[in-house]
């Protein structure tokens, strides 16, 4: 049990670390949120609010490329009427 909850905080914290260095990549520009502030090491990160994308809305899916992480609806949300990435993380 223990290992469980340490292994995920940590899976976490560097999820967020790799957001925090990602979401300024040129090649991505307005395709993911953006992290608008970072704390403690990518233990607190603040992004812009996005409205998460209802299955009439689910149009093509953006591509990115280098492609982050998994493409599935739920990782996408509208934000200033655009779709972005909103879960990015890469190892």
């Amino acid at each position: 049990m223990y290992g469980s909850w340490v292994e995920s905080f940590c899976e976490g914290v560097l999820a967020n670390r790799s957001e925090r260095r990602w979401h300024d990549f040129q090649a991505w520009d307005g395709g993911v949120a953006p992290v608008v502030r970072s704390w403690l090491g990518g233990v607190v990160q603040v992004y812009p609010r996005c409205t998460p994308l209802v299955p009439g809305d689910r149009g093509p899916l953006p591509r990115l490329d280098p492609c982050p992480g998994d493409i599935k609806p739920d990782n996408f949300g509208t934000l200033g009427g655009r779709i972005v990435r909103v879960d990015y993380a890469m190892r």
